[in-house]
């Protein structure tokens, strides 16, 4: 039995929709893994960052959303190695030598070091959590919700944030899709690879 009404799920979705639009870090991760990939890992990220959105999800209706958000020493190490993967993964950028022969080819290491990217930096969002544990329980009887409740939550917020997220993929294939010379390319690395270190910071230093 589905509890959940059409309303809510529509308040759900627009409202994600809406926060899952506004450009962000979350966004810019999206944009430089599509430019310096490709469209297809550009949605491994996206990827990424709904399934992050799944986890935060599944801990609310569990009850266990509060009992998380309050665990600040968790969240504050969390947010430290997951800053310390995206300096990382910038570093690597900056370091990768573009040959033309590979230019259509895709290391393999990319679908795990792309779906991380976007999952790291939606998870060590503090705010994402509190979002949910504040939100879900006023549009909807937590305690009621079924099975199939829980299921079309999560369908409602793949949906929302992952349609949000798609247009800034589509827009940087279309940008990155002249670039496939290597002396452009390797322009594109390094530029990919600074921002991926900055955002690395930025999610280090944001409170």
């Amino acid at each position: 039995m589905i509890y959940m009404s059409f309303s809510n799920a529509a308040t759900i979705f627009v409202t994600m929709f809406v926060l899952s639009i506004v450009p962000g870090p979350s966004i810019f991760v999206v944009i430089i893994r599509t430019m310096a990939s490709s469209l297809t890992q550009g949605l491994i990220t996206i990827l990424g960052i709904v399934v992050a959105n799944m986890l935060f999800i599944l801990l609310v209706v569990f009850g266990i959303g509060a009992l998380v958000a309050s665990m600040d020493g968790v969240f504050v190490m969390v947010k430290y190695a997951g800053s310390a993967y995206l300096v990382w993964s910038g570093i690597k950028l900056l370091s990768t030598k573009v040959k033309q022969v590979e230019l259509e080819q895709v290391d393999a290491s990319t679908w795990h070091n792309n779906f991380t990217a976007g999952f790291i930096i939606t998870i060590t969002a503090p705010r994402a959590i509190l979002f949910y544990v504040s939100f879900l329980p006023n549009i909807i009887d937590l305690s009621k919700t079924s099975r199939f409740d829980i299921l079309l939550l999560m369908a409602v917020a793949t949906v929302a944030v992952g349609g949000a997220k798609l247009p800034y993929a589509l827009l940087a294939y279309k940008l990155s899709s002249f670039l496939q010379e290597e002396k452009p390319r390797r322009v594109l690395n390094l530029l990919a690879g600074v921002v991926m270190i900055i955002i690395g910071l930025m999610v280090a230093l944001k409170a």
